[in-house]
């Protein structure tokens, strides 16, 4: 995909990290398992139909959920007409340019949609349950089961990416570089996590109906019975990507400092509660808060000692 090419990152054969994120070259294994056998011409070409499909389908989500809120404002008087142009009317028209264009001096924001509130994995179900995948090519039962494990490569190609980039190509995060990088990537580990996940639902499913036909109205509506059961575990995802982030950043940096310590969880914890809290905030934007207890007797106690790593 073009923001995935952009990494320099071979979905087929590059290294996968071992830290900090140690679910990720389990997830690579699986997803180049599926792959295997393939041309590399038509996995490139696979690449360049999950990105639009996903692009696609999070531009459509906005602009649906826009269209909605729209309509509610209008229909329920909402505060946010108090912000329209004096004089204006409330029209579908002017309420949509309002909320696009919404002053920068309110006090109050509307709580819009965005592209990031539906993850790619969601995209690219929803994509194949609306017939947008493949884009071109032959249709083939195991098509959506290998789109997903491109996907997959691709979010690991993201999170790769994160940890070893310039901090100068890094996005911005109220908590500083740090923080930036390390939201950033275990996004991105999320997000394979998920995508892999959904590979693997292709592929049961395919072949629990490999001996039936399911009227397409029957599988959309069980496609968006289980969407709206996995809407809640997602949202959690989301709300502890900030923890999950500093998590990893404890565990790499006591493979890098940890013989500094003499090994000793419970002083090199000591310390790094401090640094979290200064690098790393929660979603009201406070520090972080975590115990020494949490570092040295979770976060800390399946990581191979630093001289282990180092040997």
């Amino acid at each position: 995909m073009g923001r995935f090419e952009d990494c320099e990152f071979d979905l087929l054969t590059s290294e996968i990290p071992g830290y900090p994120f140690f679910e990720l070259w389990g997830i690579a294994w699986d997803a180049r398992e599926i792959l295997e056998g393939l041309p590399r011409d038509v996995i490139s070409s696979i690449e360049h139909d999950v990105e639009d499909c996903v692009y696609e389908m999070k531009q459509s989500y906005v602009e649906r959920n826009l269209d909605e809120q729209v309509a509610r404002i209008i229909e329920n008087g909402s505060w946010e007409l108090r912000y329209l142009p004096e004089g204006g009317q409330a029209t579908p028209k002017a309420v949509r340019i309002l909320l696009e264009n919404w002053p920068d001096d309110a006090e109050e924001k509307p709580d819009l949609a965005t592209d990031d509130d539906l993850t790619d994995a969601d995209a690219f179900r929803m994509a194949v349950y609306c017939g947008k995948f493949p884009l071109g090519g032959e249709w083939q039962a195991s098509s959506p089961t290998v789109g997903a494990a491109v996907l997959a490569l691709g979010m690991i190609a993201e999170c790769v990416h994160t940890l070893r980039c310039p901090e100068d190509e890094l996005g911005v995060a109220d908590e500083g570089p740090i923080a930036a990088r390390f939201i950033s990537a275990a996004n991105s580990a999320i997000g394979a996590t998920l995508a892999l996940s959904l590979a693997k639902e292709f592929a049961a499913e395919i072949e629990a109906r490999a001996d039936s036909e399911l009227d397409l109205e029957v599988l959309l509506k069980e496609q968006e019975s289980k969407f709206n059961k996995d809407r809640a575990l997602k949202a959690a995802l989301a709300r502890h990507s900030r923890s999950t982030a500093a998590k990893h950043y404890v565990q790499s940096e006591w493979l890098i400092h940890g013989r500094a310590y003499s090994f000793n969880k419970s002083d090199f914890a000591r310390t790094y509660v401090t640094l979290v809290s200064q690098n790393f905030c929660d979603k009201r934007g406070d520090p972080l808060s975590v115990t020494t207890k949490t570092i040295s007797e979770v976060w800390l106690i399946d990581t191979p000692t630093a001289s282990k790593q180092a040997g």
